[in-house]
């Protein structure tokens, strides 16, 4: 069998780039694709340790990156503290905004 960082090595030659074009064609930025490339692998890594059945290697690591995708549209999604109701997409609560005469 294979040193862990023999396999490590040869999953990412062979993966990288295929996770990397799944991130650029779901509309994530170059540089932000980058970033969750390098997630994805770092995942890999650290799955390393169990069992890996080389033939689904390729299945188990697109899903991880189609589970970092969407972590990433939930994380784009999200309102930020302070967004106020426009980042719930601009709906307001029943009553809000109205003064007290209207």
């Amino acid at each position: 069998m294979e040193s862990r960082t023999a396999l490590y090595r040869h999953l990412f030659n062979r993966y990288w780039e295929l996770v990397f074009r799944l991130f650029r064609r779901r509309g994530i930025s170059e540089e932000r694709g980058e970033e969750l490339t390098r997630d994805v692998f770092d995942d890999v890594w650290k799955g390393l340790d169990r069992a890996l059945d080389m033939e689904k290697a390729g299945e188990w690591i697109k899903a991880l990156a189609r589970n970092a995708v969407h972590a990433e549209w939930i994380r784009r999604l999200a309102p930020r503290p302070g967004d106020g109701p426009a980042a719930a997409g601009g709906h307001r609560c029943a009553g809000e905004g109205l003064g007290s005469g209207e």
